[in-house]
Order: structure tokens, then C-alpha cells, then sequence
């Protein structure tokens, strides 16, 4: 006989030997089928299951509805697997194996093994989901389930007692987690599981324990943990193990000795596996209710990314809308599934520090003590050490300081997670990122599509007005179609009354339950959290159901300062020092910064705790919302927050003496609250520093800032104050430029840390600020004169201070600046010998986010040999450049190499050789977040495009470049012509005489008579342009006498140019002869092909019939 197999424990299900499906025609079929083997072997009399199954029908009917029910049986299972007689009917055991008859076989044992394999039998409730409409057989299946399920339970509770005296930790949670699962009541085992998890070294999953019985006891019987649980717990928060003592065998007990033993298999360990840590989710006391579609949606996408389709999901809504409710159960299902899970969360008082949820997801998951990083190159854990300090080994090459590679070790570090197990990654608060984890979600976004993993991310609506970097990273996911939205929508009123009854239970007086509906409903307008603030204020209350709800948003403030007031003095003294710590903190620095003993600080976290006003997160807690702990705050009078404040400062520093860097902004932080002036200086620049070093700029100028006001607070008249306030100008000046700040603030900044350095009479730093100012005055405003005064005083002060490196800086910008205002030759002469001196003295500098000396000069020298001209030199000069920087040189230093290149190869009209070096910036623009470079590649590629005659892309790019012209007078003059001439070629006149005469402007007003030529040669080809020949003349003129004096001879021969065909026009051909002779023989000896077929275009367009008509 085939012997067949039925499952009856979470469904049914019937199989053949070999493991295929047999399906039965009807419900009644199957349930016939599980009703006899529950009685396998016995025969049932046919009777009573016509009564069972059919009780609704005459007998007649009954009776020839079972006949064809046995008969599809017959048929599915053969003849001989029914065991039939007069008037009764069975299954012969012979043919088939049913769960639920070994489970009750191996439970009625007292060997371990079989305990074991009759435990793993169980996997749900007998004929989970199965219904049939007779009330009969519903009785008789609801009172086997309860039978069955406590059959289990006593299974369960052997098993726990037996693990838990021998010492079987592992295996004994295991059993424990399987039983709380069945019957979440019972409290022995909750305090079983909390010890063991003690004992395992797991002290933060002890304290969650605690909270999910607080929570099951309160949401099933609306009572409170006993005395021996919460004295548990308060054992544990102090850190006492010993007073929580050894896993006891409160479950149950087994016989003295057991029978068997473990098999092999649950011995073995997993190929390949990584011990990563689950997460501890929020424990949550109602069920979540109007959330079904979005959890159905969360769940197909995460089975999308376990089959190796990876992507993002980002989840938005107003503040309370659910948004960490939805991500916890995502987290909860995909734990259920075996998956590996990372939590990490924003926090809006650590915005300044990069990294910072990534990181605690990684750390708190223990992924770099999981031996994951044994898998990964020198290179790749070098890079992670910026994010892990616990990553670095000895024998590691030096990291690149560069984001790109961070970049790529992180998503290298997930991809080796992941590889063990599917993955998700849930990143809460992200309108609190900083720009560098935003620019890491969008990398992971547009990496992770073949790989087993899921990225959640949850952002606050209204949070995001204010959080430019926020919304583009959103609109750059969305544009580019890399990630899911879902938002949490409000709750309807019906999801309302819903979450009302689940919190009354049942009994609760009806009128009341729909008062208090309507009342919440008012006070939340469907905000999940502040229905459940007000049920929990008003829910256990009587009269809480009558009265007018408060009016938003005052009534969210009420409602949790009625909860607060409930509390106990310690627990509300925890409140106020935890409310002022902000973000997750330990118990050691909450008990000593209140000032309480470890016995009465245990107490009261154990009253937050299980009143819902603290939640754990491993061995730390926080609130279990922003809103309770902005109203706690709230309430602290100033002077009591900063002695607070000043508490933590202490507790922090003491807690972390060996490792303050990791610490400084939170030290930072609380510093400046305390108005501790001197600490917070230190910490602010500290963090700055650390900022910095990961490429978060604007997150070192916020810190540097900050500095500066703590600056403020400390008597003027220190010198090391003075020394500080200068430095902290001169670093934020640097952050502000690189990190695309406010750049207008740099002329303020020097200008007084100019004053400070004088009036000290500290010359070696008055030196390196002016500098900076012929920088500022240069580049960014455009202003010559005082940039050349700054340049020259500068070199001065560096050779009385015999300064090497001083002196080749400030040459590097004296030549920088004549060749600003058109001083070529001069700027040619200076370059040159400074390069001839650095290589002499050895002189170059290394000052960080500024080019060295050398590249500086040459990159000028570039650029003036170029303008008049002398272009196989600027080549060789740009080529240099090139040869003197490498794929591991600063990005910022690779980008200005190439552009000397790109300088060259526009000027002469090569177009194509342009846009293969703007390709080469462009890479080194990726690795770095220097976005305003961005601008600069635009006006160079759009200049490239119009030489090339693809206009409209020409003219894009350059109208976007001139969006930011304002950061860089070079750059923004010279795009302001690029533009006038692309309108030019466009035919687009007006705009062309525009830009014209803007450019010829600015030129004018900054003392730069290069770009003042150049205009006017263009305010005449526009004049040309539109007929009037007599106003191009004497334009063209003009700017052939100022090239002419300047030595800029390519602007020479392009005025000639324009010359000759006016002559020719005009009828005047000798005269156009001469100049167009002029012109060539001008762009031969320079060779410029490109302007000479140009020359030819011209002159016979001029020429043709339609021209002279």
C-alpha cells in the first residue's frame, strides 16, 4: 500500500510519498478526511458523521452526501485505505501518517529527542484557516485545538525545564521564545527567558522581555507584572547578574535524568553563516489596525528582494502617522523569515554627524565583530575604519578620504552581509539625515537591484520643507525610478473605533466606548499617535469620555504632560535628565546624571519602562516618541537644563575617557547647553574635524559655526582665545568654499581674522590670511586691486618670515591675479619663477581643500600662456600638471589638472580633445562632494558644444553654470561670454547683446580689461549680426586696439576676422584681403585650424548673393 501523508497543524495538507500535492474536491471532503484521522484506525459510526458534517440536510440526503465524499477518498487514496463495515467507517494506519497522531505519540514519551521532534510537529493550530459551515464540526475542532494546544504547551514547558537545568542556554531560549509565542501569559516563563538571555551575555534582550510582558499582561488581563518580575528587572537594569540569578525551571519539569540526545543536525552549524544580531523592535501594547494594505505592499516588496530583487522602499507621512509602526512589523516578518535585519536611526540633535545611522545600524547589529570583514580586501576595511575605528589592523593601506570609496566599502560590507541571508536595512527619521547618509542611500538604491536586499527608509513630511539635501535625494530617487514610496495615510474614523475597542476590550459600556470614539477622534483627526496618547489618558478613566477635546496642537502637549504627571518623583526626575540627554542613552549616564543610586534609578527606568514612557534598544533606552520627550523638556525651567546638561557633560567624559573623538559632537552638544564654553570650543572643533575628515563639509561648517558662538561667550582678551577665534574663521572658511556654503561670508571671516592676527601682531598667520583674501578677492568677488595689494603684502611678510612655503603660496596667487587684470606677461614671468623656486626650496604646500603651490602656478601659467597665444607651451605647462597627479591623488587636485587641458584645447578651438579631459573631471568630481565644481564642468562643456555646433545642449549647460555665477567671478565672467556667443551662433541676437553688455560690465567694475576686450569684440559680431556695420566697426576696433596692447593675439585674429568680413561686405575687397591674410597667417602660426576654416566659412557666406542682398 502507497502511504500517504496529511498535515493537519497549520492548514491541511495531504501529500504522496514523494512529496506531491493531492488535492480533494470539497471542504467537507477534507474535513471528513481530517475528522477520521484523528481516529486513525478507529471506525466511526456513519451516523454521527452525517450529524458532524451534513446536520442541516434530511438523513436521506446526509447519507448519500458522505457515500460520495468516502467515494473521493476512495478514489484519491485507493480502496484499501478505508477501513468500512455495517453502519461504520475508519482509516487504516496502515496507508497513511498523520502529525497530529505522532505528536500525541512522541509527547506521551519522556525522551528528549522525541519531545524535540514532536515540538517541530507543531506548526500552528490544528486546521489553521480551515472553516466549514457546520456548527457541529466548529465545536468539536475549537475543542481540539485548545486540547491540542495545551498538549504542546506541556511539550514546550519539558523541554524549557530540561534545557534550562543542564545548561542548554542556546536551546533553552529557543523553547522559551516557541511557548511565550503559544501563550504569551505566562509570566514564570518570561522571567525563565530574561535570565537565560542574562546568562547568554544578551542583557538588552532581557530588558525587552520585560516589556513584552508588561505589554502582553496589560493588553490581555489589564494587570500589572508581579512583584518577582519587576524585582527581575530592576536586578538586571543595575547590571546585577548575579542577583538575577540562574535560569530556573519554572516552566514545568522533566524526570530527573533524559532519555536521548540532541541530534546532530540542530548541532551543525550553518555553511557560511555570520552571527549577526536581531534588533530589539519596539514592543507595542495595541494591535496595529488600518494598516493592511500598506503591510501587504511592504511584504511583497521585501519577497521581491529575498529572490534577489533588490531595492528601496521609502515611507513618509506626518509626525505619528505610523511610519516606525509599519517599518517595526516589516523588521518583525522579516526576522520571522530568518533574514538578517539593520536598524539605524536619525536624530535630529546629531544631524552634523555623517554617517551616523548607518553606522548604528552596522554597530548595534554587530556586523564588525561578526567576522563579515575577514571577507573583504585591505583597501575596502581601510575605508570602514573612518566609520568602524574597531575595523582597523595593522598591515591596512592609508584610506583615500575620499566619499566615493567609502561609499563602495559600506555597500561592499552590506553585499557581504547579505550573501548569507537576505537583508533588510531600516533607516528611521531620515528627514534628520545628514547629506552624506542621504548620498549613501541614493548609492545603495542604485546597487543593490540583483542582490537580497531591502532598503526602508521613513521621512517625516513636514520635516523635509526645510531639508534641501532631504528633498534632493528624494526627487533624485523618484527621477531616476530607484525606489518605492509609500505613505501613511491618516486613519479613517472606522480604523478610529477600531483602535478605541482594542484598547477597552471587551465588556466596556458601549455609550462610553463611543464617546471616547468621537473624543479621540477629534482630538487625532486619524494621527495614530496622538489617538493613542489620548486613549491612554482618557481609556482607563470614567468621566475621561466627556468634554471637549483640547485644540491642536496644545491638546498632544496636555495629553502626555497628564501622562508625565502620573508618574512616581524618581521616574519623573529620569524624565527631565533623559528628556535633556535627547537621543538613546544607557542607564549608567541617566542614574548619574540624576544623581540617584543605582537602586532608585532602577526603579523608576522600570516604572517608565512598563508606563511606556521609555522603550529599550539593546542595553539603551529612548522615548517611545520625539513628542514625549519634546514635552518633557519643555517643561524644564533654563537654569535647571543646563545644569543638567552640565551633568551629562561630566558623566559622558568620564564614561568615555579613552575614546572623547567618537563622542565629541554629543559632548559638544551638551557643552554649549551647559554654557560650558571652554568644553563645548574644544568639542565643537573636534567634531568639526571628524566631519571633515569623512567629507561632510557643511556638516564641519555648522560645527565650526557653532564654535564660533561658543567663541563669542569667552573674554576677548586670551590670547588662546584670539589664536582660536582666527582658526576657527580660517577652517570655516575653507568648509564654507569646498562644502558649497555661503561663499560671501569668506570676505567677513578674513577680514576679521585679519584684524584679530594684527592686533596680536601674529604675522605667520596675518600671512597665510591674506593669502585667502587675494583669494576671496580674486576668484569669488572678482576685484583685482585689492586681491594684487593682499598678494603682494603677503609675499612680503613671508620672505621677512623666511618662509618657504609662504612665499611660493603667495606667488602662486600675485600670478593668479595679473593674470586676472590682464597683466599676462607679468603673470607669465611670476608663475614661472615661482615654479623655478619651489622646485629650488622644495617649498611646496599641503594645506588641506587648497591646491599646492606648484599646481596652483602651473594651472595659471596655463591658462596666460593660452590667452595670448602660446599654446604648444600652455600644453606642455597643462601636460605637466597632468603628469604630476594620479588615480590616488585628491579628486580636488586631478580636476584642476585636467581642466589646464580643457582650458587649452577650448581656446584653440578643439572641441572634441576638450570634452574627452572635461570627461576626466568629471570623474574626479564624483569622488568628492564639492557640488560647486559641478558648475565650472557645465560652462567648459557647454563652451565645448557650441565650438562643436550642438547649441541647444551649449546653452543648457551654460544658463546653468550662470545659476551659479555668484560663487566665482572667473568662472561666472567667462560663461557669461561662452552664453552671449552661443545665443550668437543660435541666431538668438538680443540674448547674445544681453550677455554682451552684462559681461562688459562686470569686466569693467572688476578691472579686468582681458574679459572687457573680449566683450566688446562680441557686442560687435552682434552688431554685425543684425546689419548695423558702421556700430560693429567701431566695437570690433576697439577691441582689436585693447588685444592688441594686452598681447592676446588669438582675441587679435578674431577681430580681424570680424574686420574682414565687414570689409568685404562693405565692397571693400583689398581691404577685406589684407585682414583676412592677417588673420590667418595670425591662427597658422598659432595652430588653431579650427578658427582658420572658420575664417574661410565666414568670408564666403559674406560673399554669397543671399549675404550681399
Amino acid at each position: 500500500m502507497a502511504r500517504v501523508s496529511l498535515a493537519l497543524f497549520g492548514g491541511f495538507k495531504l501529500r504522496t510519498a514523494s512529496g506531491d500535492a493531492i488535492h480533494l474536491p470539497t471542504r467537507k471532503t477534507q474535513a471528513l478526511l481530517a475528522y477520521l484521522a484523528m481516529r486513525l484506525g478507529d471506525e466511526q459510526p456513519r451516523d454521527a458523521l452525517t450529524a458532524l458534517l451534513w446536520g442541516d440536510r434530511g438523513d436521506a440526503q446526509a447519507r448519500d452526501s458522505l457515500r460520495h465524499a468516502l467515494t473521493e477518498i476512495r478514489r484519491t487514496l485507493g480502496a484499501v485505505a478505508l477501513l468500512a463495515r455495517e453502519g461504520a467507517v475508519g482509516l487504516d494506519p496502515r496507508g497513511i501518517d498523520v502529525d497530529v497522531c505522532a505528536l500525541q505519540r512522541l509527547a506521551a514519551t519522556e525522551d528528549l529527542e522525541s519531545l524535540e521532534r514532536a515540538a517541530a510537529l507543531y506548526r500552528g493550530d490544528l486546521l489553521a484557516g480551515f472553516t466549514v459551515s457546520e456548527p457541529a464540526f466548529e465545536a468539536w475542532l475549537l475543542g481540539e485545538r485548545e486540547r491540542l494546544r495545551e498538549l504542546v504547551l506541556d511539550v514546550l514547558a519539558r523541554l524549557l525545564a530540561a534545557h534550562a537545568r543542564h545548561g542548554r542556554v542556546d536551546r533553552a531560549i529557543q523553547t522559551a521564545v516557541r511557548l511565550l509565542a503559544l501563550d504569551p501569559l505566562q509570566e514564570a516563563v518570561h522571567r525563565t527567558l530574561m535570565r537565560l538571555y542574562v546568562r547568554q551575555g544578551r542583557r538588552g534582550a532581557a530588558l525587552r522581555q520585560y516589556q513584552l510582558c508588561v505589554a502582553a499582561l496589560q493588553r490581555e488581563l489589564g494587570s500589572e507584572p508581579e512583584p518577582e518580575t519587576t524585582s527581575l528587572y530592576r536586578a538586571i537594569v543595575r547590571g546585577r547578574s548575579a542577583e538575577a540569578g540562574p535560569p530556573k525551571a519554572e516552566a514545568g519539569t522533566l524526570a530527573d535524568e533524559e532519555r536521548g540526545a540532541e541530534s546532530a543536525a540542530a548541532r551543525a552549524p550553518v555553511a557560511g553563516a555570520i552571527a549577526i544580531a536581531a534588533p530589539e523592535l519596539p514592543v507595542h501594547d495595541t494591535a496595529m489596525v488600518g494598516r493592511s494594505a500598506e503591510m501587504d505592499r511592504l511584504r511583497r516588496l521585501h519577497e521581491q528582494a529575498r529572490s534577489g530583487l533588490g531595492g528601496v522602499v521609502v515611507v513618509s507621512g506626518e509626525a505619528g502617522a505610523g511610519k516606525s509602526r509599519l517599518v517595526a512589523e516589516l523588521a518583525a516578518h522579516a526576522l520571522a523569515r530568518g533574514d538578517h535585519v539593520l536598524l539605524g536611526r536619525c536624530h535630529a540633535s546629531t544631524q552634523m554627524l555623517a554617517f551616523g545611522p548607518w553606522v548604528e545600524a552596522f554597530r548595534l547589529a554587530g556586523v564588525i565583530e561578526a567576522g563579515v570583514l575577514d571577507g573583504m580586501g585591505p583597501a575596502w576595511r581601510a575605508e570602514l575604519a573612518r566609520l568602524f575605528p574597531e575595523a582597523a589592523a595593522p598591515g591596512l593601506p592609508a584610506s583615500s578620504e575620499l566619499p566615493l570609496p567609502l561609499f563602495e566599502a559600506v555597500v561592499r560590507l552590506l553585499h557581504h552581509v547579505a550573501r548569507t541571508r537576505p537583508t533588510l536595512v531600516v533607516l528611521e527619521d531620515c528627514h534628520w539625515a545628514d547629506e552624506m547618509t542621504l548620498g549613501l542611500v541614493a548609492f545603495v538604491a542604485r546597487r543593490v537591484g540583483a542582490w537580497p536586499v531591502m532598503l526602508a527608509v521613513t521621512v517625516r513630511d513636514d520635516e523635509t520643507i526645510d531639508a534641501p539635501p532631504v528633498q534632493r535625494t528624494l526627487a533624485e530617487l523618484r527621477r531616476e525610478r530607484l525606489a518605492h514610496e509609500l505613505t501613511a495615510a491618516p486613519l479613517t474614523r472606522a480604523d478610529v473605533a477600531d483602535l478605541v475597542r482594542g484598547v477597552l476590550g471587551h465588556g466596556v459600556d458601549l455609550q462610553r466606548a463611543e464617546r471616547l470614539e468621537r473624543r479621540v477622534w477629534a482630538a487625532s483627526e486619524g494621527n495614530p499617535f496622538v489617538a493613542l496618547e489620548a486613549l491612554r489618558a482618557w481609556g482607563h478613566e470614567p468621566s475621561a469620555a466627556a468634554g471637549a477635546p483640547p485644540a491642536l496642537p496644545d491638546r498632544v502637549r496636555e495629553l502626555v504632560t497628564t501622562r508625565l504627571a502620573r508618574l512616581g518623583d524618581t521616574a519623573q526626575a529620569l524624565v527631565a535628565v533623559a528628556a535633556v540627554v535627547g537621543r538613546e542613552f544607557d542607564f549608567a549616564v541617566l542614574q548619574q546624571a540624576a544623581g540617584l543610586s543605582e537602586d532608585e534609578a532602577a526603579g523608576g527606568v522600570e516604572e517608565l519602562v512598563r508606563r511606556r514612557i521609555l522603550s529599550g534598544v539593546g542595553e539603551r533606552f529612548h522615548f517611545t516618541h520625539d513628542r514625549i520627550r519634546e514635552v518633557a523638556h519643555g517643561a524644564l525651567l533654563p537654569q535647571r537644563r543646563r545644569l543638567i546638561h552640565a551633568r551629562v557633560v561630566t558623566v559622558l567624559e568620564h564614561a568615555h575617557r579613552q575614546g572623547l573623538d567618537e563622542h565629541a559632537l554629543t559632548l559638544a552638544q551638551h557643552s554649549h547647553e551647559a554654557a560650558l564654553w571652554d568644553r563645548a570650543l574644544a568639542y565643537w572643533r573636534r567634531a568639526a574635524a571628524q566631519a571633515a575628515e569623512r567629507s561632510a563639509l557643511r556638516q564641519a561648517a555648522d560645527c565650526l559655526e557653532a564654535a564660533l558662538a561658543a567663541l563669542d561667550r569667552l573674554p576677548a582678551e586670551r590670547r588662546d582665545v584670539i589664536e582660536q577665534s582666527i582658526d576657527v574663521r580660517l577652517d570655516l572658511r575653507a568648509a564654507l568654499f569646498a562644502g558649497g556654503g555661503d561663499v560671501h561670508r569668506v570676505g567677513d571671516l578674513l577680514a576679521a581674522a585679519a584684524a584679530l592676527a594684527s592686533a596680536i601682531g601674529d604675522e605667520r598667520r596675518l600671512a597665510r590670511i591674506l593669502i585667502m583674501q587675494t583669494h576671496y578677492h580674486g576668484i569669488i568677488a572678482g576685484a583685482m586691486g585689492p586681491a594684487e595689494a593682499c598678494a603682494r603684502r603677503a609675499v612680503a611678510i613671508a620672505q621677512a618670515l623666511d618662509d618657504p612655503r609662504l612665499v611660493a603660496r603667495a606667488g602662486s596667487l600675485l600670478g593668479r591675479v595679473q593674470h586676472g587684470r590682464a597683466a599676462y606677461r607679468e603673470a607669465v614671468d611670476t608663475l614661472t619663477r615661482n615654479l623655478e623656486f619651489i622646485a629650488a626650496a622644495a617649498a611646496d604646500d599641503d594645506w588641506p581643500l587648497v591646491l599646492p603651490a606648484s599646481l596652483g602656478s602651473r594651472l595659471w601659467l596655463t591658462f596666460a600662456l593660452a590667452d595670448v597665444g602660446r599654446f604648444d607651451e600652455a600644453l606642455a605647462s597643462a601636460d605637466e600638471a597632468v603628469r604630476r597627479v594620479d588615480a590616488t591623488t585628491h579628486p580636488y587636485r586631478r580636476y584642476h589638472a585636467y581642466w589646464a587641458r580643457v582650458a587649452v584645447h577650448l581656446e584653440r578651438g578643439d572641441s572634441q580633445r576638450a570634452l574627452e579631459e572635461i570627461a576626466h573631471m568629471r570623474v574626479a568630481l564624483r569622488e568628492t562632494d564639492m557640488r560647486q565644481l559641478a558648475d565650472n564642468v557645465a560652462g567648459l562643456a557647454g563652451r565645448a558644444h557650441a565650438l562643436a555646433g550642438r547649441l541647444d545642449e551649449a546653452v543648457t549647460l551654460l544658463e546653468r553654470a550662470l545659476a551659479a555665477s555668484a560663487r566665482d567671478a572667473f568662472a561666472g565672467h567667462r560663461d557669461i561670454l561662452y552664453l552671449g556667443e552661443a545665443y550668437l551662433a543660435a541666431g538668438r541676437l538680443d540674448d547674445a547683446g544681453r550677455e554682451a553688455e552684462r559681461a562688459l560690465a562686470l569686466a569693467r567694475g572688476c578691472g579686468q580689461p582681458g574679459r572687457e576686450a573680449r566683450a566688446f569684440w562680441l557686442l560687435g559680431s552682434v552688431h554685425r549680426a543684425r546689419g548695423d556695420d558702421d556700430a560693429a566697426a567701431h566695437l570690433t576696433g576697439h577691441a582689436l586696439r585693447l588685444a592688441d596692447d594686452l598681447g592676446l593675439r588669438p582675441l587679435v585674429a578674431h577681430c580681424r576676422a570680424a574686420r574682414a568680413a565687414l570689409h568685404l561686405r562693405a565692397g571693400r575687397h583689398a581691404d577685406a584681403a589684407g585682414e583676412a591674410r592677417a588673420a590667418a597667417a595670425l591662427y597658422d602660426e598659432m595652430r588653431m585650424p579650427y578658427w582658420r576654416q572658420e575664417l574661410e566659412r565666414r568670408l564666403a557666406a559674406t560673399s554669397s548673393p543671399a549675404a550681399s542682398r
